[in-house]
């Protein structure tokens, strides 16, 4: 697996993440009084890979094979 398939992989990971993340922290928040930095700290988490895969593929050329 190249580098290319590695970091794509990761950012559809990550953002299958983040929306299961959101369901769940925003059924929390309703029903627990989950605080909000918590929501914030845990998308920022999920959100980074998916930030980096951006940024490096760019940086690499995304024209590139």
């Amino acid at each position: 697996m190249d580098e290319k398939i590695f970091y794509r992989n990761i950012f559809w990971y990550e953002m299958l993440l983040n929306v299961l993340l959101w369901i769940v922290y925003d059924m929390g928040r309703a029903f627990f009084g989950i605080p909000t930095w918590i929501g914030i700290v845990l998308f920022l988490l999920a959100g980074v890979p998916a930030i980096l895969y951006v940024v490096l593929i760019r940086e690499n050329g995304s024209g590139k094979n």
